[in-house]
């Protein structure tokens, strides 16, 4: 099974200042799926996107999260 998920709210991802998914709310999509046989695990809006626009167009994707990747790093609390 893939489980995909953007920022779990951690102590690893605490220093960013983005939206965060709740561990539990990743963990309750992985019993689900396993529940229902699901080989794939979108767990939070971050990773809907990601997967939406992967499909779309790659490269459109791969610049626009490389872009929120730059921004990112620079906006560490």
């Amino acid at each position: 099974m893939g489980v995909y998920a953007g920022f779990v709210d951690t102590d690893m991802n605490k220093s960013y200042n983005v939206p965060k998914v709740q561990p539990k709310v990743v963990v309750d999509s992985v019993l689900a799926a396993i529940e229902t046989g699901s080989e794939e695990v979108l767990a939070d809006d971050r990773a809907r996107e990601v997967a939406t626009n992967f499909v779309k167009e790659s490269k459109v994707h791969e610049q626009k999260h490389q872009q929120a990747w730059d921004q990112e790093r620079f906006n560490r609390n």
